[in-house]
């Protein structure tokens, strides 16, 4: 088991287990505090890899799951907060979990002595009436002393292997009983502890419900750059929020030496990528890495073309595709202007060209005749257009209109306007659709797919991200926004 994804799947699910069952409006609901003031922070010890921290109650999600789930569905997700919770050792008995649990909770791994895997921290509070009898249903519970109890079920696995109830009402669960000793005296220690970078992060998001703190990046599914220095030092930070009926992930690459911090983020225009036209991909990056992103709207033939093309340009282009055009914009200058002036992978298809106003219209054509031992046939050539403007050539499958020509003229003008003194990445892509699932270029949903296989299906609708860097800067600022639709 690939405890990362386990812990994805068990925060989801934790998420999903809000609102299964009708609340009643007598029922008291404490009051949120801001996720930074959380006082399960201080049994968390420090160098975890992998922490989720979540406030979210009951009431925020019991509207939507019941607006967009029927009953089929909501038992559907409610058979793998069960399924979950099986795997941890949590056994609720009769208990509604609603019930029992007071809106804090963490998820934690932490490596293991023996390397083999990583260990699990579980921290959640529960309402002042209830005991650890209330999640675990065990008949015989076996005391190692008189506050730590160990949890065995004959013939079923249980992840975790310890519990413990403090004074505050939060339960310490581990799979080791050393990392839960740990935890549990973190609060008296945590006064005497300088303050960490995570805290001054979670100030800047203290109004989210749900973060995830990945401090390996290379174990994060969230990101996935080649771009990305593999440095030890850095944090990935993942919000998620409930939409409807699918969930938003926003990631962002944090530099834990300070020498870039989360307010860096403030200057990336996160909404320009979000393109208000039909196209399913909007890109700005360079060609080679995403041509795999325009099948099946081109042949072969486009495809050898244009891996071709992407080893003669060391630039960014901006790549528009829908399901029957694709558009690749590229800037004039005295490096590329041989290249595609003569387009040589063009060389034996017709040409023909029309001046119009101040643009360039040419069209690439061929068709020609091929014997084979029995018969003469015709083959088609895809027509290739290109128009050249005063500062680009635009590419294309079809014939554009000026209407178009302007359109990308000025997006692409608009991102040159926002470059930066010094900057050598400058990525921005905005995928919808098949593509956005796909890509080999993004972390897909494949994985929650396999392990909630015919009980409900994953699907990326929507991927957004950012890279810019800039010299001097060691790391790259990296922000992805994906967005994962439940398909009922």
């Amino acid at each position: 088991m690939n405890l990362k994804v386990f812990a994805i799947i068990l925060l989801l699910s934790l998420c999903f287990f809000f609102g299964f069952k009708n609340f009643s409006g007598n029922k008291t609901q404490n009051l949120n505090s801001n996720i930074n003031e959380l006082k399960i922070l201080n049994y968390l010890p420090n160098n975890s890899n992998f922490l989720f921290i979540s406030n979210l109650s009951s009431a925020n999600i019991d509207k939507s799951i019941k607006k967009n789930f029927n009953k089929i569905n909501r038992d559907k997700l409610n058979l793998i907060r069960i399924s979950a919770l099986a795997y941890l050792g949590l056994d609720l008995g009769k208990n509604d979990l609603e019930d029992i649990y007071n809106n804090e909770l963490t998820i934690s791994t932490y490596d293991n002595e023996d390397k083999t895997q990583e260990d699990l921290l579980l921290v959640f509070k529960i309402k002042p009436e209830k005991k650890i009898d209330d999640i675990l249903n065990l008949s015989n519970l076996e005391n190692e002393n008189e506050e730590i109890i160990k949890i065995y079920r004959k013939d079923k696995l249980n992840y975790l292997k310890y519990v413990y109830l403090t004074k505050d009402n939060y339960i310490i669960a581990s799979s080791n009983k050393k990392l839960l000793l740990e935890s549990r005296d973190s609060r008296n220690n945590r006064e005497k502890t300088k303050k960490n970078y995570d805290e001054e992060i979670l100030r800047t998001f203290k109004n989210e419900k749900n973060i995830l703190l990945t401090k390996k990046p290379e174990k994060s599914i969230f990101i996935n750059d080649k771009i990305y220095p593999e440095n030890m030092d850095d944090t990935i930070l993942t919000t998620f929020f409930f939409k409807d009926d699918s969930f938003v992930l926003r990631s962002y690459l944090v530099n834990n030496k300070g020498k870039k911090d989360i307010f860096s983020y403030d200057k990336l225009n996160t909404d320009n990528i979000k393109k208000k036209d039909d196209y399913l991909l909007n890109i700005y990056s360079n060609l080679k890495e995403y041509i795999e992103c325009l099948s099946p709207s081109i042949n072969n033939f486009e495809k050898t073309f244009l891996e071709k093309l992407s080893r003669k340009l060391n630039q960014n282009i901006l790549l528009k595709n829908s399901d029957n055009e694709w558009i690749i914009a590229i800037e004039k200058n005295k490096q590329n202007s041989p290249t595609l002036e003569n387009l040589e992978e063009l060389k034996e298809f017709t040409k023909y060209s029309l001046e119009k106003d101040d643009k360039i219209f040419s069209i690439y054509s061929k068709n020609i005749l091929e014997k084979n031992e029995t018969n003469i046939k015709q083959l088609k050539f895809k027509d290739i257009f290109k128009v050249e403007t005063k500062s680009l050539y635009i590419l294309s499958n079809n014939l554009l209109n000026d209407l178009k020509i302007d359109l990308i003229s000025q997006e692409f003008s608009y991102i040159q306007k926002m470059r930066n003194t010094g900057e050598f990445i400058n990525k921005q892509i905005h995928i919808k659709g098949p593509c956005a699932q796909t890509s080999a270029n993004i972390s897909s949903s494949d994985t929650l797919n396999f392990f909630m296989k015919q009980i409900i299906n994953f699907s990326t609708s929507e991927f957004e991200e950012i890279s810019l860097q800039l010299i001097p800067e060691k790391d790259p600022l990296i922000y992805t926004e994906k967005t994962i639709k439940m398909l009922k």
